[in-house]
């Protein structure tokens, strides 16, 4: 997991190629203003806009196996569940079609963070995580960026 200011992302370019994709989107767009849904990006890479209220109360967190999530916080504060997906009970079998893999982690297991407006989260097939409006009546939009992850 990586959490940076989005701004700064730009050096990991020389891990991961397709981060460049962000910072060309991110340029030509102004976020703010884009509507909710997907946008595609390059090859099988795209973007979802997501904005409203993202309340969970449960310990249960996901992990993608063919896409690298990048959750980036246009407006409002979200907060981050995360831990090490292979010390967590997996609660679902993968779900091939959605990528992604549901589970139970101990609240032990669980790092929080609070991610704030111009941040952004990078989130590995490793990472088992949630994102979500904590603060009752809160409200945010991001942009979920999905890399896809080389295979090999």
């Amino acid at each position: 997991m990586i959490l940076s200011k989005v701004k700064n992302l730009k050096i990991y370019t020389k891990i991961y190629e397709n981060f460049s994709e962000i910072f060309e989107f991110i340029s030509k767009n102004d976020l703010s203003d884009l509507k909710s849904g997907r946008y595609d990006l390059i090859g099988e890479d795209y973007v979802n806009i997501v904005e409203g209220k993202h309340i969970a109360n449960d310990n249960i967190l996901e992990s993608h196996k063919k896409y690298i999530d990048i959750q980036y916080i246009i407006f409002g504060e979200e907060t981050l569940f995360t831990a090490e997906a292979e010390e967590c009970l997996q609660a679902t079998e993968y779900d091939e079609k959605n990528d992604y893999i549901l589970y139970k982690c101990k609240c032990g297991e669980i790092l929080k963070t609070n991610v704030k407006k111009g941040y952004a989260v990078v989130l590995f097939p490793e990472d088992a995580h949630k994102m979500f409006v904590e603060e009752e009546g809160g409200f945010s939009k991001k942009a979920i960026f999905k890399l896809r992850v080389s295979e090999g």
